[in-house]
């Protein structure tokens, strides 16, 4: 009876938090001095599902932290897919001494169970 209730439990779990999260390729940002900067990206998915796109820092050992503020969510369309243009954002400040040590990422959580980060850019703003 017990294990009933422990698979019962475990399978309820699995289907309500059933997400897909998808990485782009990382970027170096080198405008040195230069604190406000947006992004630019592709996803593509399951058609009319939701997706949450977070600009991230890449860490030295891998790690991931997302950039405050950054969060866009959006409906893929018919056809599966979007570019999403995020406000613009206050972070990825480099340095004379090393303006490309600092990588970003984007991570997108897919609301189905496939997804997929096509392009991404970083654009400094003005």
């Amino acid at each position: 009876m017990v294990l009933l209730v422990l698979i019962a439990l475990l399978a309820f779990s699995s289907s309500a938090s059933a997400a897909y999260t998808a990485e782009s390729q990382e970027t170096r940002y080198g405008s040195v001095n230069h604190y406000k900067y947006a992004y630019e990206v592709s996803v593509s998915g399951e058609p009319n599902t939701e997706v949450t796109v977070t600009l991230m820092y890449k860490g030295p050992s891998g790690q991931r932290e997302p950039v405050y503020g950054s969060d866009v969510t959006v409906t893929l369309d018919a056809s599966g897919s979007a570019v999403i243009y995020s406000p613009d954002l206050y972070c990825c400040s480099a340095t004379y001494s090393n303006p490309y040590a600092n990588p970003v990422v984007v991570q997108a959580q897919f609301e189905g169970n496939e997804g997929n980060v096509n392009w991404f850019y970083l654009h400094a703003r003005y």
